[in-house]
């Protein structure tokens, strides 16, 4: 199945990002689990969880932020599947349309510095 071969490369690299920042990756294993069962429960809009979701734009900004200076590759894999995620929060009705201006911050890296002292929460 290419959906779930998919899966193993992107768990990898959040693995690999824990591992810089927490011991292993057993701190991932339960919120991939939690994810899987909602999903499977209320399928992928109304399964999903998580900061894009919500549109809490600071916390998305601290994530680039991070990202950015860790692993260049990881934050363009976020950034990419970030953007599928405002289009099933504006499927589930949790992003507005307005909310999803989230959605210029991820496409464009020059447009999310130029946005960065505007996007930075107070």
């Amino acid at each position: 199945m290419m959906q779930a071969q998919e899966l193993t490369p992107t768990f990898q690299a959040w693995i690999l990002l824990l591992r810089r920042c927490l011991p292993g990756c057993r701190a991932l294993l339960p919120l991939l689990r939690g994810t899987a069962d909602s999903i499977e429960r209320s399928g992928p809009a109304l399964g999903m969880a998580g900061p894009v979701s919500r549109g809490d734009v600071g916390t998305v900004h601290k994530h680039l932020q991070a990202l950015g200076a860790l692993d260049p590759e990881l934050l363009d894999l976020y950034r990419r599947l970030a953007l599928r995620t405002v289009a099933l929060g504006i499927e589930r009705g949790s992003l507005s349309p307005d909310k999803a201006a989230l959605r210029s911050l991820l496409a464009n890296p020059q447009a999310r510095r130029r946005k960065d002292r505007k996007l930075r929460p107070e």
